[in-house]
């Protein structure tokens, strides 16, 4: 059985963004995983 997830990223000026989520069933999804990179000034 293949499992299915969603990874969601939100790319900013300084910061990028991620969540992972696992399609559980087709109407359920469930957070795995979420954080942030800081890039911070460079």
């Amino acid at each position: 059985m293949t499992r299915r997830s969603i990874l969601a990223l939100n790319a900013g000026s300084s910061s990028i963004k991620f969540a992972l989520y696992d399609l559980a069933s087709s109407q359920d999804l469930q957070l795995v995983s979420r954080g942030t990179l800081d890039l911070g000034d460079t």
